[in-house]
């Protein structure tokens, strides 16, 4: 635990320093979190202790087990602080504005909402419960009833 104490602060102060080097963004934060359950800031950025834990906990196994230590809790930290820096920096270098990117960004989108449409509203309805299948199988004997063979 001692080794988060350390490494995280230098994280944090290794992060404000290229933070300062990046212009101030116009996003604000979401939401303003209590210092006691901050887990990283970058600029008006903040991620939560409960929000961290999340992302770590929606990684796959192998790589969670690699972030299960202060040392490595210390570098998914950073790492995340340089993804919300580039995101800024390619924001404010207006990147998304470039075709090929605000392609991708449509073809992305459009993989995301129809792969949730679909969760949502067509499997959900497509898969039959229990009490249908029982009232499928009731009324339909015929076709589950095993004839006799001759061999």
């Amino acid at each position: 635990m001692r080794a988060i104490r350390i490494l995280l602060p230098v994280t944090l102060v290794a992060a404000g320093l290229m933070a300062g080097a990046c212009s101030r963004s116009s996003e604000k934060a979401a939401l303003d979190v209590p210092e006691d359950q901050l887990a990283a800031t970058v600029e008006d950025w903040q991620l939560s202790k409960a929000q961290f834990e999340e992302f770590l906990r929606r990684l796959p196994e192998s790589q969670r087990r690699r972030f299960d230590t202060p040392e490595g809790r210390a570098e998914l930290a950073l790492r995340l602080m340089q993804e919300e820096l580039s995101y800024r920096e390619a924001r404010r270098l207006k990147l998304n504005e470039n075709e090929a990117v605000a392609q991708q960004i449509e073809d992305a989108t459009r993989t995301i909402l129809v792969t949730e449409y679909l969760r949502e509203y067509v499997d959900s309805k497509a898969r039959p419960t229990d009490e249908e299948l029982h009232e499928y199988y009731e009324t339909h004997p015929d076709q589950f009833t095993v004839l006799a063979t001759i061999r």
